[in-house]
C-alpha cells in the first residue's frame, strides 16, 4: 500500500499502473476496476486492512464488484500471494483473507 496514491482517484492510480507497468495493491485494484467497468461491471476500489503473515494488520487495496445480486472481492494481490483464486470471492469466505476496516477509494 503506497501512500503516494493517498487522495488520488481510481483513474489516477490506474493510470500510474498502466504507464509504469507496475504498482502497489491500490494501483492493481484500480487497473482491474477500470477494466471490469469497461466490461460493464459495477465496481469500486476499496482500501482497508488484511491480516499480515506476522499477525499484524496490513493496509491493502482491492476491487469490489456487485453482480448477480451479490458483492464480490476481486483481489489480484490475493492470487499472487496465496496462489489461490482472488476473483469473485465473498467477504468472509472460508480460506480467504479477512478484509476489514473498509472504505471506498475516491472515484
Amino acid at each position: 500500500y503506497d501512500t503516494a496514491y493517498t487522495g488520488a482517484t481510481t483513474d489516477v492510480a490506474a493510470q500510474a499502473l498502466f504507464e509504469n507497468g507496475s504498482g502497489d495493491c491500490v494501483a492493481r485494484a484500480a487497473g482491474f476496476c477500470l477494466m471490469a467497468r469497461a466490461l460493464g461491471y459495477d465496481c469500486k476500489v476499496v482500501v482497508g486492512q488484511v491480516p499480515y503473515t506476522n499477525g499484524t494488520l496490513a493496509e491493502h487495496g482491492w476491487t469490489e464488484i456487485s453482480a448477480n445480486g451479490g458483492t464480490y472481492v476481486c483481489d489480484p494481490d490475493y492470487e499472487w500471494d496465496t496462489k489461490n483464486s482472488g476473483y469473485m470471492i465473498t467477504y468472509g469466505q472460508s480460506g480467504t483473507w479477512v478484509y476489514q476496516n473498509n472504505t471506498y477509494y475516491p472515484e
